[in-house]
């Protein structure tokens, strides 16, 4: 009965680990930076263009208004830096991703992987209208 018990136990244990674990694999996204309820990821996309790697931007506004964003993603090998200007507006809880958005972004690296991701001069704020 005790063993029984234990090997229960240990059953529950693992299950439990893994269901953890299967749960965090669902959301691919990596988080860049969350700012006034907007949150900006990304998704490494390997060989976008068959040379050289890409990424997928995410913007989400968690806000109950419509907001402007503007922002800088760098992409960086080992001695290479680019950068790209991401900026428009999403409607009140809107989510937007993907290259019909402009939200998909090939660095031209000549084939190099990216070996780093970053954001700066990020902005996001409540327009005033007339």
């Amino acid at each position: 009965m005790i063993n029984k018990i234990k090997i229960s136990l240990v059953f529950l244990f693992i299950f439990f680990i893994t269901n953890n674990f299967s749960q965090k694999k669902l959301d691919p996204w990596i988080k860049l930076l969350k700012d006034n309820n907007c949150i900006v990821s990304f998704i490494f996309y390997s060989k976008a263009d068959n040379y050289n790697n890409g990424i997928v931007i995410k913007i989400e506004n968690k806000n109950k208004f419509t907001i402007r964003y503007r922002f800088t993603i760098i992409a960086k090998i080992e001695t290479v830096e680019k950068e790209k200007i991401f900026k428009g507006e999403l409607t009140a809880v809107e989510i937007r991703t993907g290259s019909n958005n402009n939200l998909f972004w090939i660095p031209e690296l000549k084939g190099k992987s990216i070996a780093e991701i970053g954001i700066k001069k990020w902005k996001f704020y409540k327009p005033k209208y007339k």
